[in-house]
Parts: C-alpha cells; sequence; structure tokens
C-alpha cells in the first residue's frame, strides 16, 4: 500500500468578530433580552424582532467598512441575504436546532411508534429517549 506524505501545511486566517449593542431600551425590552429564547413574556418577542431589524444598517455600514470575505448569519436575521447580494459577498446561513428535536425526528423514522396508533388524536411514547415522552400524531414534526 503506498504511503503519502505531505508538509504541514499552516494557514493563518484573520478573523474578526464584531459586536453590536442590541437596541433593546428602544424596542422597549429589559437590557439582556436579545433573543427569542430569553423572553420572560410572548408579547415580548415582537421587540426583538424590532431589534433585529434595527441592528441591519449599523452592520451594513461596518460591511462597507471592512469589505469582508463573508457573512455569517442565522435564519432570525433575513435581511443579511439583501447586505451580502448588495455587496457581492457571500452569506454563510446556518439554522442553530435544538438536539431535542433531532432525537424526536431520529426515534420517529427509526421505530415509527406514530404508524402504531390508530389516530392522530392518540399518544404515543417516543423509544429511545432518556425519559418518557409522549406525543401525538398530529404533533410529528415534519
Amino acid at each position: 500500500m503506498p504511503s503519502f506524505s505531505s508538509p504541514t501545511l499552516m494557514i493563518h486566517h484573520r478573523i474578526l468578530i464584531h459586536k453590536f449593542k442590541f437596541p433593546s431600551d428602544a424596542v422597549g425590552l429589559p437590557e439582556g433580552i436579545e433573543n427569542v429564547s430569553a423572553i420572560t413574556a410572548p408579547e415580548m418577542s415582537m421587540g426583538v424582532w424590532k431589534g433585529n431589524a434595527m441592528i441591519q444598517k449599523p452592520i451594513e455600514d461596518l460591511t462597507v467598512e471592512l469589505h469582508p470575505h463573508c457573512i455569517v448569519s442565522d435564519v432570525c436575521l433575513p435581511w443579511t441575504v439583501d447586505v451580502a447580494e448588495r455587496w457581492k459577498i457571500p452569506r454563510l446561513m446556518f439554522h442553530p436546532a435544538n438536539v431535542m428535536l433531532h432525537c424526536v425526528e431520529h426515534y420517529l423514522k427509526l421505530y415509527t411508534p406514530h404508524e402504531k396508533v390508530g389516530s392522530d388524536s392518540e399518544s404515543f411514547l417516543i423509544p429511545g429517549l432518556p425519559d418518557n415522552i409522549e406525543m401525538k400524531r398530529s404533533q410529528r414534526p415534519e
């Protein structure tokens, strides 16, 4: 079997991370409430979305100033698509989802417990999880 060797390639990337102050006060949210998972009441979610929209201009201004090689954002900042297209910069999008959702989807596909119940409103246990988690066929993730 042939062996291959190559010299170690050392690549040094210059990655800059810029933080922006979330405009909590401008959208009527307490300091520290900057995302939907931090809200303590359902009516606060609108403030989070308004705040997300308000940081578009400062981020776009920084993009013009720094000419970055790419923009990395998640699905909660959809306007980054427009910024990236306007300035011809690649955009990397990530869609964070929790591990529980992935586990439930996996075990539903593996064991198909939803196919063993008689109706959409009948509960079933999701096998393979460390705790007894019940759901109904109508609640299944698509």
